[in-house]
């Protein structure tokens, strides 16, 4: 699913259960796949409570919870829109170190300034240096 930690679009439409429901039908259609949930600011800064660590945690929880989908494959995409105030590595480092499943850094990106490549080069450096990160 994506950001469905900020939106509801499929539970507004399909009821309390969608994004569970589809986690399931698509794992029977293609048993092999990882279901990932991708949401933006959870390694960015603490204010959006809505995407905190504790916050996707139970997100996925609830998902794996769903009847048939305790087997599921279950993985975390993180999008990363980072602008120069926002760069808080310890932050981003105990995030990280807060999610227990595989994690995808996606859509990572910087603002244009003159230090945009070293702050860039400070979170892949940080990311990856995390073993849960798969891509």
């Amino acid at each position: 699913m994506n950001e469905s930690l900020h939106f509801s679009f499929f539970e507004d439409k399909l009821g309390k259960n969608a994004s569970a429901e589809l986690n399931s039908r698509a794992q029977q259609l293609d048993p092999n796949t990882t279901m990932f949930l991708n949401e933006y600011n959870t390694i960015k800064y603490g204010s959006d409570k809505a995407t905190s660590p504790d916050s996707y945690l139970e997100k996925l929880v609830e998902s794996l919870s769903f009847q048939g989908n305790d087997k599921l494959s279950a993985g975390i995409r993180l999008q990363g829109h980072f602008k120069s105030d926002q760069l808080n590595i310890g932050f981003m480092r105990s995030s990280l170190d807060v999610l227990r499943f595989p994690i995808w850094l996606t859509e990572v990106d910087k603002e244009k300034d003159p230090n945009q490549a070293k702050y860039l080069e400070e979170v892949l450096k940080e990311g990856y240096s995390q073993c849960l990160i798969q891509a």
